[in-house]
């Protein structure tokens, strides 16, 4: 969304609630391919002087990075240290990165909704808002085909099966053409 100075400018992931555990924020900080080497070279230039100088010039340098890394699950921000350190044998502590300093469009923002569609919530911070809606895991109960049988109560979801109390399944039949 093109929306400067908003506070829903930039790329926006909808999340429904059911899912939320199933996001990667990390994979998440890579935002989409097109703005990715915007927001590396941001990141570049608020590092500390000394370690600057060695990266320049900045943009070719973050273009470089773009088109050797993919998104995968490990931070941006470690991904871009690594690379510095395999390039410029420079180690990057990933404090030295500002990310307060990034202008909001370059950080993705999250809209959690409901099963209907309703926005319950909207952050930048993806972490915090997992951890302030993700759905608590309560203790399903579980009937098994032997405890309906036998009528024995159902069995908490976190139980550990040490032996095969099921039905047991009709052999496999091979069919030769």
């Amino acid at each position: 969304n093109f929306s400067p100075c908003k506070s829903d400018d930039g790329v926006t992931l909808t999340v429904p609630l059911a899912l939320i555990n199933q996001v990667s924020a990390a994979r998440c900080e890579y935002l989409v391919p097109g703005v990715l080497a915007e927001k590396v070279v941001q990141l570049l230039k608020t590092l500390p002087q000394k370690i600057r100088r060695n990266l320049v010039p900045v943009p070719e340098f973050a273009a470089g990075f773009c088109s050797g890394t993919e998104p995968s699950d490990t931070g941006l921000l470690l991904a871009l240290a690594r690379y510095i350190r395999s390039k410029k044998q420079l180690d990057v502590p990933l404090d030295a990165f500002r990310i307060e300093q990034l202008p909001q469009h370059l950080l993705m923002n999250f809209v959690v909704v409901d099963e209907h569609g309703r926005s319950l919530r909207m952050s930048r911070n993806f972490v915090q808002l997992r951890a302030e809606l993700a759905p608590r895991q309560a203790a399903v109960a579980i009937v098994t085909p032997a405890a309906a049988s036998t009528g024995t109560a159902p069995v908490a979801a976190s139980a550990r099966f040490a032996e095969w109390c099921f039905v047991n399944f009709t052999p496999t039949t091979e069919i030769v053409r």
